[in-house]
This record gives C-alpha cells, structure tokens and sequence, in this order.
C-alpha cells in the first residue's frame, strides 16, 4: 500500500512537470477557455454602478452598460423568447454552457447607512467578547441591520429589473435571513446551502442575483456586513468543493479603476498597471509586487481594494482565473464576453514557477 502510494505520488509530480514545460508562456497558466461550460461569477462594484459619494443615488448608465454586455454574452436559454441574441441555443442541457451569476455591492446603497450604525464587514466568526451587548445596543444593531438591509435591497431591485428590461431572466437571492444559519461572516455550511440554491437557479435558465448583505453577527443580538467580495470568495469555494452539477470557473470584479496598479496611480505619476498578477500554489502569497490601491470612499465599510485582491488571490490559490477591469471599458466587455485577449485590466492566476 505504501509503495502504491509512493508510485502515485512520483506519476503526480511528473505529470506537473510535464505541465510545466508545456505551458506557451512561462510562469503562467493560459487562459480559461469557456468552451467547456460552467460558471462565471461576476462582481458588479457597488461604486461602479452607484455614486458612492451620494446616498442612495444609482449610475444608471453603468448599469444600462453591464446589462448590454451581459446580454451579447450569454446563452438564449437565460433569456426571455422573445429577445433576439447573438449566442446559440439548442436543447443541451444549462449545465454543459457558461452560466453568469451577478453578485453587486452596495456602493452608496447600504455603506452609508451600515457606517451610521457602525456595522463593519466581518470575516471571522464573533468572539464571546462581541455577544455582551445591552438590550439598547441590540435594539441599535437591529436597527442598523433592518435600515441598511432595505437599502441595499433598493438597488438589488433596480439591478434585477434592469436586467429583466433587458430581456434577461435574472431573479433576485438575499443570502441573509434566508439561508439558515448564514451570518456576517459567512460559513461554510451556509454557504454551501446557498450555492446549493443558485446552481437550482442556473438549471431553469435564472441568472441569479446577489447582493453584499447586512446580517446577523454573533447569538446575542449583534450585526455586521457580508460584503459582496467576500460572497465571491466564499460562494466560489462552495461550489468547486461540494459535488455540484457545475463549477465556477472564472470570476470577473467589475470595479471603478482600471485594474491593480504597482502604486497608488492618483499619488504617483509612475504607477503602472499590472496585467498580471501571479499567486503562489503553496501559500497562496502575491508573488507580484503590487500595492492595493484604488477608488476610496469615506463611506466603504468593506475594505475596498485591498480586501478585493486579497479574495481575488485565494480565489485563484483554487485554480479560477480572476479578472479585475474597470466597468464600462473594453476591457471588463471582453472579459464578460470571454475573450482571450483583453486591453487593459489585471488577470490574477496561479503561478507555475
């Protein structure tokens, strides 16, 4: 038995090799060809379809963008009958075609509201510390969960209806007090019962539609914010870890910046974009050198930037390819539209070095 497993072990590591020196461009995996099928998940920026700097105020334009992109994209059997569309359409099974699932920010839906009320985006489960809370400060956090909760809400139904304007059968999934036992941080358990209901979505030809949530924190009252980067991260490890039907193979953060930059670009003239982004396969480490800065808003309670290239490299630790492009360029249209090439925009894959 051991030596089986000794064998197994040398036939692994000569077939990476084999892998390695195969590869057309060197360090990196080539990208993703969708051909295959699967799932693209797609994070709409809440700054890119919002004006975060103005409470409650929609980019409508950015918004009539992502819709048009979207529909050139996607397969006919997401789409209503009576909307013409460039792909094909026969009577193969969804689960063999690209399938998109939209998860939005909040953007000036939701931070404004969550930082009156002092809810922070959360990524760890509550220390018995944060459950001591008053009946005043839980009648607070309540509050600031219903109002923040109803505002995001607000801008998941104008994503969904422009979408549907557009001809496309999107529908709408709140993940927080929906999903049993879903809280700010998330889980593992529950996130895997809400993967669970978006591939049931994909499967009658739905696009589902998520959003960064305001949700419970902690069993004694508290609150805090599931941010949509972090559903990305955690909705793409559900899915590739569980026996589902179909895989996320390409996530795509639609953001208000062109991509990652080596330094912040609005400080120093010589910023320079980078195209690429390599992540280590053992620890998960950015082996690139890159500073996280982008668009910043008072108001982000999420962590911004930063927070999105640090899901953005677990998420590729996996195996996903990730896309960071600016909403509205061309480049974040033929990322949506899967092409190989792209302008501008920052691909984050593993490296092979």
């Amino acid at each position: 038995m051991v030596r089986e497993g000794a064998k197994c072990r040398v036939a692994a590591r000569s077939f990476i090799w084999l892998f390695i020196l195969l590869q057309p461009c060197f360090g990196q995996i080539p990208r993703r060809d969708r051909a295959e099928g699967g799932i693209v998940i797609i994070k709409l920026g809440g700054s890119s379809i919002t004006d975060k700097g103005q409470k409650e105020t929609l980019n409508k334009v950015a918004l009539d963008w992502f819709s048009d992109i979207l529909l050139s994209a996607i397969d006919r059997s997401f789409l209503a009958p009576d909307v013409k569309s460039s792909t094909t359409c026969n009577d193969a099974d969804v689960r063999t075609k690209t399938s998109f699932v939209v998860i939005h920010g909040a953007g000036s839906f939701g931070h404004h509201t969550a930082k009156e009320f002092g809810l922070q985006g959360q990524s760890s489960v509550p220390q018995i510390g944060t459950e001591r809370m008053t009946q005043k400060e839980r009648r607070h956090a309540m509050t600031g969960l219903s109002h923040t909760r109803l505002s995001v809400q607000k801008l998941n139904q104008a994503v969904v209806e422009n979408l549907i304007k557009h001809g496309i059968n999107a529908v709408s999934i709140s993940p927080c007090l929906s999903v049993p036992g879903m809280e700010a941080h998330g889980g593992s358990e529950s996130m895997t019962l809400l993967a669970r209901v978006i591939q049931d979505a994909l499967e009658a030809g739905l696009v589902p539609v998520i959003h960064g949530d305001a949700c419970l924190y902690g069993k004694m009252g508290g609150a805090g914010i599931l941010g949509g980067d972090s559903l990305v991260e955690a909705l793409t490890n559900a899915t590739n870890s569980k026996d589902f039907a179909m895989r996320v193979v390409q996530t795509i953060f639609l953001t208000d910046v062109e991509g990652v930059y080596t330094k912040d670009p609005n400080i120093h003239p010589d910023a320079k974009l980078l195209k690429h982004i390599e992540i280590s396969p053992l620890t998960g480490a950015i082996m690139t050198d890159v500073t996280a800065t982008g668009s910043i808003h008072q108001h982000d309670v999420t962590g911004g930037l930063e927070t999105k290239l640090g899901s953005a490299a677990r998420i590729a630790r996996s195996g996903t390819e990730v896309i960071i492009a600016k909403c509205q360029s061309s480049s974040a249209e033929q990322g949506i539209r899967g092409d190989i090439e792209m302008d501008l925009g920052t691909i984050v894959q593993l490296s092979l070095n």
